[in-house]
């Protein structure tokens, strides 16, 4: 499994947090589309 990428721009001594979690809305991608199961975003 796997998500989109995901770029994120990093300044020296930021951080950044990222939220991953399958997306069981879809699950059927599971099967279908493995390389987009997977939500990875930005976290608020």
């Amino acid at each position: 499994m796997s998500s989109k990428p995901l770029v994120v721009d990093v300044a020296p001594g930021e951080v950044a947090s990222i939220d991953v979690w399958p997306d069981a809305k879809h699950f059927w991608r599971e099967f279908i589309k493995p390389a987009t199961f997977i939500r990875a975003e930005l976290a608020a």
